[in-house]
């Protein structure tokens, strides 16, 4: 699903997602469970806690992906995803905690396992319902004449922080990264030891960029400082004039976008981004190539 911005705050698809499939789900067992006041109750709170166990696993990830990265730096345990090592961990956590509180508590009533199952049920298929019709957007986008659904990514051409230019005509033949980042943001900050891993394992394979929101900072000698400060030794370009991110759509940062060989966008996403994600994605671009 796309990200969904509320003025400065930006609500990731992924999370859109899950609220669909979750909300409705929850709705379900509660009403399932009405007519007994204790069991809905139990219901409830089994499955409260169960989704907590699932978010603080999740969170905790990037330790399991990539648990060099988390030690110099912790707060992507904060500000990064889970990945798809986190939802599995996060999904055994909460399956486990369900199956030893059934067992101990004895709670074999047949309307709060079918209150649990119901929920179970629900939350599958709205989820699966809605990622067939995300792909089913994408298809018809794809047969209106986009390959594979992607757009083209808007072209542009930028001063770089070392007095160069970069354009992205030029980039062409390989994937590119686009990473709209700025030095008052928190969570910039934070993903770049996996900016800077990415952009060195990837070398010559893929271009890594990042495109610095220039019209928000108090000049180029701060972007200059900061990337001295952090050791980025991938390409800066500056934004200033805000145009770029007014072509991309750029409304919270960091907003990073992948790029195809063709000059397509293949995927956009927004917060800090996790290694795990990152290869995940690029991973299909780089063995096309």
């Amino acid at each position: 699903m796309e990200p969904l911005a509320l003025g400065p705050f930006v609500i990731p698809g992924f999370v859109l997602h899950a609220a669909t499939a979750l909300i409705p789900a929850f709705v379900a067992a509660w009403l399932w469970t009405r007519s007994d006041g204790d069991t809905r109750k139990t219901t409830v709170d089994l499955l409260s806690t169960a989704l907590l166990i699932f978010v603080l696993l999740w969170k905790l990830g990037p330790l399991f992906s990539s648990p060099g990265l988390v030690m110099e730096e912790p707060r992507l345990l904060l500000f990064g995803r889970g990945g798809s090592t986190g939802v599995i961990v996060g999904a055994v956590g909460a399956v486990i905690y369900l199956a030893v509180s059934i067992l101990r508590r004895r709670l074999f009533a047949t309307r709060l396992l079918t209150g649990l199952g119901l929920f179970a049920i629900v939350a599958a298929g709205v989820y699966g319902g809605v990622a067939i019709g995300v792909s089913a957007a994408s298809a018809e986008r794809s047969a209106s004449g986009e390959r594979a659904g992607r757009p083209a990514a808007p072209a542009f051409s930028l001063e770089r922080l070392d007095g160069e230019t970069f354009a992205l005509e030029e980039a062409r033949g390989g994937p590119v990264v686009l990473n709209f980042w700025a030095t008052w943001c928190g969570p910039c900050e934070v993903e770049t030891p996996v900016k800077k891993q990415l952009a060195t394992e990837l070398g010559d394979r893929a271009r890594f960029i990042g495109v610095n929101l220039t019209t928000s900072e108090g000049g180029v000698d701060s972007v200059r400082d900061y990337v001295a400060e952090f050791g980025i030794d991938y390409p800066i370009v500056l934004d200033t004039r805000g145009a770029v991110q007014q072509l991309y759509g750029v409304r919270g940062t960091p907003t990073t976008y992948i790029i195809d060989a063709e000059g397509r966008v293949v995927h956009r996403f927004m917060g800090a981004m996790s290694y795990q994600d990152m290869m995940r994605r690029l991973r299909p671009l780089l063995d096309a190539e």
